[in-house]
């Protein structure tokens, strides 16, 4: 199978997936994905146990915690230089029925010569991120 048509399946199944389990994924005006949502099944304090546990499995390093948030941070180096780039996620839960509203909000900052300024797009690996974490979320307990 060549790589487009791997990625335009991959693409449709996740899509259909999302939509089975309740995901939306917002765009920007750019058509670009700034925010996941999603209903899952969990409880409040499970979807916050298993976020945690995500961001902590992934290496990123934990920025504000709460009851109903989690947020966290993963840097990474662009090219050959000192250059990073910073991606934050941000995960927000409600009460919502039989389960849990969950929100992913994805931020990417670049850190050029330690001047820290939020990126025009979210990087690829936000979204990767993004998408991975709420299917570990939509997962049933």
């Amino acid at each position: 199978m060549r790589p487009i048509t791997r990625r335009a399946l991959f693409l449709t199944l996740l899509a259909a997936a999302g939509t089975a389990c309740g995901g939306v994924f917002s765009h920007d005006d750019s058509g670009e994905t700034r925010s996941v949502s999603l209903v899952t099944p969990l409880s409040v304090s499970d979807a916050h146990d298993r976020a945690l546990a995500w961001f902590i499995r992934e290496g990123y390093g934990l920025v504000d915690l709460s009851g109903v948030l989690v947020r966290a941070d993963k840097q990474r180096l662009l090219g050959a230089g000192r250059d990073q780039q910073r991606d934050v996620l941000s995960v927000s839960l409600s009460a919502a029925g039989d389960g849990t509203r969950v929100t992913i909000d994805l931020i990417t900052y670049l850190v050029e010569n330690g001047v820290s300024r939020q990126a025009a797009q979210v990087s690829a690996e936000a979204r990767q991120d993004a998408e991975r974490l709420a299917q570990d979320l939509m997962i049933r307990p």
